[in-house]
């Protein structure tokens, strides 16, 4: 997954979950975001770390309610003015 993602134009990655632990050290400095054991306590690093025109990626089990983390972010941009949010879903979250 390491090797995909710096494949791609993904800006930075924020995981949550201690299996995405070894993901988030694994990753270039430059694309780390910030990993948490909770959604929750993932939130506070939004606004510091998201900027406008940024992709990210979240990644992690929906049992953590990462749907949570997905509407954080589109809530931040509409708050921001970052212009209308791209969401991809590709892990079922809705």
């Amino acid at each position: 997954l390491v090797e995909h993602i710096i494949n791609t134009d993904v800006d930075v990655v924020f995981t949550v979950g201690s299996q995405m632990k070894l993901l988030q050290d694994a990753l270039p400095g430059g694309r780390r975001g910030a990993h948490a054991t909770s959604v929750d306590d993932l939130k506070s690093f939004l606004t510091q770390e998201v900027h406008a025109g940024d992709a990210v990626m979240v990644k992690g089990s929906n049992s953590m309610r990462l749907s949570e983390l997905v509407k954080c972010l589109i809530d931040l941009d509409i708050e921001e003015g970052f212009g209308a949010s791209t969401v991809q879903n590709e892990g079922g979250i809705s």
